[in-house]
């Protein structure tokens, strides 16, 4: 999602660039995620050949004050960016190497507004066009973890200054990030996909984890729990189970080291908790590409065949079941967090658990099939026995009349 460091710039940038001109044209996209509830043509009509009077934001929303109603309330959502045309690409963070920053319009637009200045009769463009997420480091320490409910008020009043002071401080830079001050982890989060890890100037290491859905960079000499540990395999408390495969290292002292590692040996004795799989954008690399195989897709010069990889884990996956591209981004998630929940769950996950169930139906019928046939052939044998018995019998009687 964006953060309010970028929102701001955003809706600075356009009270700067817009406010007291005229929209003469604009050019508009189909799409459905983006205009909502209304369709592109009414849009379109309702914005065309009027004023903007003014600007402003509330939250992690901005909106364009008309001369006349309706008014525009615009968010980024996971991608999205305004951009001004001969003014560059605004990078809160590095761009991705195909992404052209001179390039107009940009990639992936939505729409185009087309403005005149009365003053001067000249024209500006501006475009909400699809970009990277950007996000903001949040430096805050001891709440890694941790539920609102459990901060004490003094915690609490530690965090909202903490918060206040990292957006404050990207504000004032207008979020620029390479002015964001070195000692924050915001400007080596991103080296997630190095091999080699993720590491602070000073050699801390960063670790990721996935709490309530979303992927956190954490220092754990710096950030710890709650309750002194900085090593937490098993957080039962937070609503997805988070498993991870490292060795337990001295923390404070020997007592902080034997009270995780009790922490850990009574998690391992529960049982076993299924975890539910969320998909974070953020993890995703996709890309479209020209579907193949047989049947005349060779020649195929529709890009619809969709290739998503999870960076986490590594898997990949691909999709061209469709004609249609978003089915197949649809199908392609859906394959995807299959995949991951044989990953991390196992046998609990939904396809093993489905698989053990017919298992166990099949053996319970074939229990049923044996025990029945079992009272069957008990039956024919007793029937053989006592039809041997009445012969021998009537040999018997016959022998002693002679």
């Amino acid at each position: 999602m964006p953060e309010l460091p970028e929102v701001h710039r955003a809706e600075r940038a356009c009270n700067a660039n817009v406010v007291g001109k005229k929209i003469v044209k604009v050019e508009v996209q189909e799409d459905k995620l983006v205009f909502g509830s209304i369709s592109n043509g009414e849009f379109e009509r309702n914005l065309l050949n009027k004023f903007v009077v003014n600007t402003g934001r509330w939250g992690k929303y901005f909106y364009f004050e008309m001369n006349e109603s309706p008014n525009p309330v615009f968010h980024f959502g996971m991608t999205g960016d305004i951009n001004f045309k001969d003014q560059g690409a605004f990078s809160y963070r590095r761009k991705r190497p195909n992404n052209d920053p001179n390039e107009w319009p940009p990639k992936f637009w939505k729409f185009i507004l087309t403005f005149e200045d009365p003053s001067n009769a000249s024209s500006e463009r501006t475009v909400m066009a699809f970009s990277d997420d950007l996000i903001l480091c949040k430096t805050c320490r001891r709440f890694r973890n941790s539920r609102a409910n459990t901060l004490s008020k003094e915690q609490i009043e530690t965090l909202h200054e903490k918060l206040v002071y990292v957006c404050k401080t990207a504000v004032d830079v207008n979020a620029e990030s390479q002015l964001f001050p070195s000692s924050w982890l915001f400007h080596y989060r991103w080296d997630k996909r190095n091999k080699n890890g993720a590491f602070m100037p000073n050699g801390e290491q960063i670790i990721f984890e996935t709490v309530g859905g979303r992927t956190t960079a954490i220092v754990p000499s710096v950030q710890k729990l709650l309750d002194g540990t900085t090593n937490s395999h098993l957080h039962a408390s937070t609503s997805t189970l988070i498993r991870q495969k490292r060795k337990i290292t001295a923390v404070d002292d020997e007592t902080s080291n034997i009270e995780s590692t009790k922490v850990i040996k009574e998690n391992n004795k529960e049982k076993k908790q299924r975890i539910e799989i969320e998909l974070n954008e953020q993890d995703l690399v996709e890309s479209f590409v020209k579907g193949s195989g047989n049947g005349g897709q060779k020649i195929n010069t529709t890009s619809n065949c969709v290739d998503l990889k999870h960076i986490p884990t590594g898997i990949r996956v691909q999709c061209q079941k469709t004609r249609s591209l978003q089915q197949n981004r649809n199908i392609a998630r859906k394959i995807l967090i299959e995949r991951l929940d044989n990953y991390y769950n196992g046998e609990l996950s939904k396809f093993n658990l489905k698989k053990e169930k017919i298992r166990k139906k099949q053996a319970k019928k074939k229990k049923r099939t044996k025990e029945k046939y079992g009272v069957i052939n008990k039956s024919v044998k007793e029937n053989e026995d006592f039809e041997e018995d009445i012969n021998n019998n009537m040999n018997n009687k016959e022998n002693s009349k002679i």
